[in-house]
């Protein structure tokens, strides 16, 4: 039976091709053994094993394995293909529609349909320390927009979204249907409020760095011995700014108030806590915790606010395992960490220009966010 091996292992079988061999009656050293299991694949295990040395040839052998192995390890120096992984899939990274001008964001691309309809079209860039990458995560945009119409069609409140079908857009959306279908939303146009909603029910992320140092949260004095991952009694409304480029800035109580206005801060602040509640009982029943999120509004003519953008996905939220869930500790959340971590490694920080990722990280961000699709939805991508 011929190997199909994804882009993601053969990355990993290359990595080990090129660690000293070892003996064949040896035991497999931590670094070692952290490749292997990555494999996961029994087959593709067999393969990394004899790469390194750790399986001898026998008489009637895996012909793939066996052949697999042997070119991984004479060619492990060169960057050609070897035998058959498949090619990895192409994410999408800005779109193109004739006739329409184009609004981007750090991840999706808006064209105006009308006075009164937006075309939100999330493709698979993805953005870490507020730059985009010059390496996208394929079906990203999928995933992204498959949670959201989730969550809208969920929550008890009026939001922009009118249809997730590519059929009801102009002509020019419909020539390109194939790239378009499954990441694009027709939606409401609205006056965007310009502040991002945020909502945390445990003290993690920049609210515990903040606590440590000033023993405060968005302006209000915490108690003393909070710890981290530990759950607020009641979920705090910490809003922001909405910059459009550079750090969303923490906003105390009074400059929210300045920003938008007494009655409409009330509004966005009980909304947001509400559907936050709303949403984390329905994530907790299905194994995951919502540590923080996001919300963000609009208001339409006649004054009514929406709920607008995207809503609840692993780049607007926290998402924890249920499980692996712990104080004093960190943990690992359904999101973008494996990118986060591997440019702490590779990147200066101070250049502009991200460097590309592996393959191996991409294909990880890809399966965390599809983690989180299927354990919140019960559906894989569509």
């Amino acid at each position: 039976m011929k190997l199909e091996i994804l882009p993601a292992q053969a990355f990993i079988l290359k990595r080990l091709a090129k660690l000293p061999k070892l003996n064949p009656s040896a035991v497999a050293p931590p670094e070692y053994e952290r490749h292997l299991r990555m494999l996961k694949d029994q087959r593709i295990v067999q393969i990394g094993l004899r790469i390194v040395g750790l399986t001898p040839k026998k008489p009637g052998e895996d012909f793939y394995v066996q052949h697999y192995a042997d070119a991984v390890r004479r060619e492990s120096m060169n960057e050609k293909e070897i035998v058959g992984p498949p090619t990895p899939k192409t994410a999408l990274m800005e779109t193109d529609i004739p006739g329409y001008s184009v609004r981007r964001g750090k991840v999706r691309d808006i064209y105006e349909i009308d006075n009164n309809m937006l075309a939100i079209i999330a493709t698979d860039r993805i953005s870490a320390f507020d730059i985009v990458l010059p390496t996208g995560v394929p079906d990203k945009g999928k995933i992204l927009t498959q949670l959201s119409v989730y969550w809208f069609d969920f929550l008890d409140y009026e939001n922009h979204l009118i249809d997730d079908e590519v059929s009801g857009l102009p002509q020019e959306f419909l020539e390109q249907q194939d790239i378009l279908r499954g990441r694009t939303m027709l939606v409401r146009k609205t006056e965007v409020i310009p502040v991002e909603c945020v909502v945390r029910g445990y003290l993690s992320g920049s609210a515990w760095t903040q606590y440590q140092k000033t023993g405060m949260i968005g302006g209000a004095v915490m108690p003393k011995g909070l710890r981290q991952n530990m759950a607020f009694p009641q979920p705090m409304f910490t809003p922001t700014t909405k910059e459009e480029e550079g750090h969303d800035k923490p906003l105390i109580w009074g400059e929210f108030v300045s920003l938008v206005g007494k009655k409409t801060a009330k509004e966005l602040r009980d909304t947001s806590i509400e559907l936050y509640k709303q949403a984390a009982l329905k994530a907790w029943l299905q194994g995951i915790i919502i540590a923080d999120t996001k919300f963000e509004f609009g208001r339409l003519a006649d004054g009514s606010s929406l709920l607008i953008d995207e809503v609840l996905t692993p780049d607007s939220s926290r998402f924890w395992p249920l499980d692996k869930y712990g104080m004093d500790l960190s943990i690992s959340s359904y999101d973008k960490q494996f990118v986060r971590d591997w440019l702490t490694e590779n990147w200066n920080g101070k250049e502009k220009d991200m460097p590309p990722l592996p393959i191996e990280i991409v294909e990880q961000t890809r399966n965390r966010y599809l983690d989180a699709l299927e354990k919140l939805t019960g559906k894989g991508l569509c």
